[in-house]
């Protein structure tokens, strides 16, 4: 029960307490039904239906391209392919081959490009220093092997028609 309020002319009045109760009528904006939850047991699948699923699922099958592990190019290969390639000895291409490896190491460490034809345009696209050594990843953008060859075939036929023709007139 509420308390009967008496009005005095010298204090203000107070607005009665409210009770909250369910029969009290509302001035704010209506109160939303909490959602229901859902218990585990309800949502998950049986035993036998998570089986079915994982039968119903096809095999996916990758094929990575990466090379075998045989297939690496060593240095003491690299020597004697050069050889075999310039018709020289070993003795002459070792000194070449280390010469060049050290160098073109260098210019990667450094980040710099490289065009090399007819190997390609070398990009270092990104290096990390680890304890021991770099790692630089490398963007190599080669031509095709028939646009390198006609490429070696254009120059040849240039140098040659260059070599039959005088660079310069004789004096007189």
């Amino acid at each position: 029960m509420a308390k009967p309020t008496t009005t005095d002319p010298k204090t203000p009045a107070k607005p009665a307490a409210r009770k909250s109760s369910s029969a009290a009528p509302k001035t704010s904006a209506p109160r939303r039904a909490a959602p229901a939850r859902a218990t585990k047991a309800a949502t998950a699948p049986s035993a036998d239906a998570a089986i079915a699923a994982a039968a119903a699922v096809e095999p996916v099958v990758v094929t990575e391209t990466r090379p075998a592990t045989g297939n690496e190019l060593k240095k003491r290969e690299l020597v004697d392919l050069v050889a075999k390639h310039g018709d020289l000895k070993k003795k002459q291409v070792k000194p070449v081959v280390d010469a060049l490896l050290a160098v073109l190491g260098d210019v990667l460490a450094e980040g710099r490009e490289m065009n090399l034809p007819p190997l390609g345009k070398m990009k270092v696209n990104r290096q990390k220093t680890i304890s021991g050594g770099q790692i630089i990843l490398i963007k190599l953008r080669t031509g095709s092997s028939a646009t390198a060859k006609a490429a070696a075939t254009d120059a040849a036929e240039i140098a040659a028609q260059t070599s039959d023709e005088a660079l310069a007139e004789p004096a007189e």
